[in-house]
């Protein structure tokens, strides 16, 4: 739930001595970029460049990729500079190497573009290069990692790529979570509890200690999938950012996927929703493959797929599967003992993943807090249902307290 920065604004256009120094060129460029960056000084001026040509200043790369969009309107020019730019890779650091991935992403910038950010990714590496991938992940945007190594590279970067962060892994500890968004952070289509649009109650205090994890890590591990395309991404994004959720990464779905759940809204058989499924399985599989030194936990809800989808996870890769979390706001249709934990509220969510050891003792009282603080301000969707709610938290709170209790006693301990 981290939020990407915004580059500082670029500085006034005055005239410095190092400015000045720049009109007879950048130092340390290679023949081969003198054309691009000829190019680009006529657009850009004499100040940007002296930041370019001082790229390991920490201020510089904000303000020269400012300029970058602002002020290079041409593809070729934005290539030009971006390319060499990255060819400055020892230079940066994570963060600006990360501002420039995002750039490059963004500006179009073609063969030559793919092939700078290649170079990036692969001049970085352990624990840099996770944190890389993160901050390139980070964000309210559809700039992410996973579609910079999926679309924008070839097949031959992206293997080269995803082989690289395979050597690299430096195993973290920390889960990523996953989560679905229609009937599993607020009451969307099959969840008769509570109106339309109604947040459930405990849902960001549970998402933040199974961010947290048990040893209380830093926050920012929050990816949600949707089946919605891309194209359905900004109402997506102004959704979560209303619901707490600002800077969350979003991976979307395909069309035809879209499409098939609109034509059968309430067809609860495997042909209406595995597609579905099978699309949230897909992007496990790529963020895995991106990230493989984490593992992750899914959370869904039984009314949309996310059960075939927490099966075909755990199916797999169940090594890098720590927990699957399913709300029940439909009759479970069997029985199945698959692993999977179903919780009606999200106290018993934080009981399961207490008992599992993904969250803190103090994170899981919090959930309950948060949860029995918000009862009197729900929107329920009749009076039964308030009361089943409110008798199902009860129970629910009660179970925890005890889980806490026999927790911190001294005989429970080892």
């Amino acid at each position: 739930m981290r939020i990407k920065g915004s580059p500082p604004p670029p500085p006034p256009a005055t005239s410095s001595p190092a400015a000045e120094a720049m009109a007879a060129g950048p130092v340390g460029l290679s023949k081969e970029s003198e054309s691009g960056w000829s190019v680009a000084r006529h657009a850009l001026g004499a100040a940007v460049l002296d930041v370019a040509a001082r790229v390991g200043q920490a201020s510089g790369v904000p303000q020269l990729l400012s300029r970058v969009k602002d002020r290079l309107e041409a593809p070729s020019e934005r290539e030009q500079a971006l390319v060499h730019l990255a060819k400055q890779v020892d230079s940066l650091t994570v963060p600006q190497r990360a501002q420039l991935l995002t750039a490059l992403e963004s500006a179009d910038a073609g063969k030559a573009g793919a092939a700078a950010a290649q170079q990036v990714l692969l001049a970085t590496h352990g624990r840099d290069l996770t944190a890389l991938k993160n901050q390139v992940d980070a964000g309210a945007d559809l700039q992410t990692l996973e579609k910079l190594v999926f679309e924008v590279l070839s097949p031959e970067q992206r293997s080269s790529v995803l082989a690289h962060f395979a050597r690299e892994a430096v195993p973290t500890g920390e889960v990523k979570l996953l989560s679905d968004i229609d009937d599993t952070i607020y009451a969307s289509v099959n969840d008769p509890r509570f109106r339309k649009g109604t947040e459930y109650p405990g849902v960001r205090a549970f998402y933040r200690a199974l961010d947290q994890g048990p040893r209380g890590a830093p926050e920012g591990d929050l990816v949600f999938l949707t089946a919605r395309p891309e194209r359905e991404a900004s109402p997506t994004f102004a959704q979560l950012s209303k619901l707490g959720f600002a800077g969350s990464s979003v991976m979307t779905g395909g069309l035809a996927t879209y499409l098939r759940r609109m034509l059968v809204p309430f067809d609860r058989e495997r042909w209406a929703y595995g597609g579905m499924g099978a699309q949230k399985v897909k992007n496990f599989e790529r963020h895995q493959a991106l990230f493989p030194e984490y593992r992750y936990a899914f959370v869904g809800d039984n009314g949309q797929g996310d059960v075939l989808a927490g099966r075909g996870m755990a199916a797999t890769r169940p090594d890098r599967i720590a927990g699957v979390f399913i709300h029940q706001v439909a009759p479970r249709t069997d029985a199945q003992d698959d692993g999977i934990t179903y919780f009606q509220t999200y106290v018993g969510a934080a009981r399961a993943a207490l008992a599992q050891g993904l969250i803190s003792p103090q994170g899981a009282a919090t959930v309950a807090q948060d949860v029995l603080g918000s009862l009197d301000s729900l929107a329920f969707g009749s009076p039964e249902a308030e009361a089943g709610f409110r008798a199902q938290v009860a129970a629910d709170v009660q179970a925890l307290d005890a889980q806490l209790s026999a927790t911190a006693s001294p005989s429970a301990r080892p």
